[in-house]
């Protein structure tokens, strides 16, 4: 289980905001509800989903015993057999355009990667949100203009004792590294 032992989390929490907290059933109650949440929320896929598709991510995740892996094992798949490009084939009209990215171009652009992460993980039990926003490099105290040429867009898979954590699944994008434990903070 990728689960962290609660007197691991509490002391990670406890150093992280100086706080000399006991295990407290009301906090161990919230994550859990927020769990239940996520798991509820973040797994639903289009009924209409092709069954090539629904094979595609039982063949990616063969043999992962935890989400951690599934997810790693949907970014790696995707890093290493797909093409990045920002001018895809057009999709053939009455093509749903994941499937025509995952069986017939293999390249695409970040949006359509992260789309494919979060259905793929959906589809393997992980909890997946597709978010977009910017990526850059910034040096320590430097100031930047972010523009559209910063744009990304990626997936997060909700980790169970961690949070939300980064799948880059983009050719050629390189996943930052993750955070350490989540407790439910906003």
């Amino acid at each position: 289980s990728d689960r962290l032992p609660w007197s691991t989390v509490l002391r990670d929490f406890n150093d992280a905001y100086g706080l000399d907290l006991d295990r407290d059933e009301r906090v161990e109650s919230q994550l859990a509800q927020r769990e239940s949440y996520i798991r509820s929320s973040y797994l639903g896929v289009p009924e209409d989903l092709s069954r090539d598709v629904r094979a595609l991510a039982e063949r990616i995740t063969a043999g992962c015993s935890s989400d951690r892996e599934r997810k790693e094992a949907i970014s790696r798949y995707l890093q290493e057999n797909y093409r990045y490009t920002l001018n895809p084939e057009p999709t053939p009209d009455g093509r749903p355009f994941l499937e025509h990215l995952l069986f017939d171009a293999k390249e695409g652009y970040c949006t359509w990667f992260a789309t494919a992460a979060s259905i793929l993980g959906r589809l393997s039990g992980v909890p997946t949100r597709y978010v977009e926003g910017y990526r850059a490099e910034i040096p320590a105290g430097a100031t930047i203009t972010l523009d559209g040429n910063n744009a990304h867009a990626w997936c997060d898979a909700y980790i169970s004792g961690y949070g939300w954590v980064v799948v880059e699944a983009t050719p050629g994008f390189r996943s930052r590294p993750e955070p350490g434990p989540d407790y439910g903070i906003p």
